[in-house]
């Protein structure tokens, strides 16, 4: 198996951080409105600079994103080219930036205007489906390449690979991990903050990347979730 997926493969997952994108656009009308009223309330304060400059950035990582996808990853799909690490690298850099300007710019919006709690909850689901998303991806992408090559004792340190419990069957011969397996594993880290029950990761990057995800979930909890909780009181 080549580390570069053939486009039949990836195409899903490009697909689960145009989802995500989507949803910031949809988030996006919200914001806009909110930002009109903190904007307002804090003109003359020290948080007005940064809520328009990263209201200007997440304008301009969404387009980033969708040029980069409409220029880049939409003929590669259409002509069924397969598309290099490199290529996917990049847009799901793009996503992943642009979901985190966005969920600076919420986290200023809820601790400077006065939100009502069903809107915070919304939010906060919102940016759980947003986050899982994007994971989904990166899961992907950091243990495709690993399936390419043996478990051998001499690469196991150096491999980025996660472990399934379908892996653990007996009876189960060169099984692949397919989308509902990234997906059930990036919902389910995103509510527990920790992997899921059966499943193991191998590798720096993974391990990294899955405490970037439980970082963000915590925020989201911890900000969010708790200041929807306070407004029902």
């Amino acid at each position: 198996m080549s580390t570069v997926p053939a486009i039949r493969i990836t195409a899903p997952y490009i697909g689960m951080l145009m989802l995500s994108a989507f949803l910031d656009l949809f988030g996006l009308h919200n914001r806009f409105l909110v930002d009109l009223e903190l904007a307002h309330k804090a003109s003359f304060s020290a948080v007005s600079p940064y809520l328009g400059i990263l209201s200007g950035m997440l304008w301009i990582t969404g387009a980033g994103f969708w040029i980069y996808f409409i220029l880049k990853i939409l003929p590669a799909i259409i002509g069924r080219t397969n598309l290099n690490r490199r290529l996917l690298r990049t847009i799901g850099l793009l996503a992943t930036v642009q979901f985190l300007d966005n969920l600076l710019l919420i986290f200023i919006d809820t601790m400077n205007t006065s939100i009502k709690s069903y809107h915070l909850l919304m939010e906060g689901i919102l940016l759980y489906f947003m986050i899982g998303f994007i994971f989904v991806f990166w899961y992907w992408f950091f243990d495709y390449p690993s399936r390419s090559i043996g478990l051998s004792t001499d690469v196991q340190a150096k491999v980025n690979r996660i472990s399934f419990p379908e892996e653990m069957g007996s009876s189960v011969n060169n099984w692949q991990p397919g989308l509902l397996d990234y997906f059930f594993l990036a919902m389910v880290a995103g509510i527990n903050l920790g992997i899921a029950e059966g499943h193991s990761l191998m590798g720096s990057r993974l391990k990294v990347a899955h405490l970037f995800h439980t970082l963000c979930m915590s925020a989201i909890f911890i900000i969010i979730v708790a200041r929807a909780i306070d407004t029902m009181f």
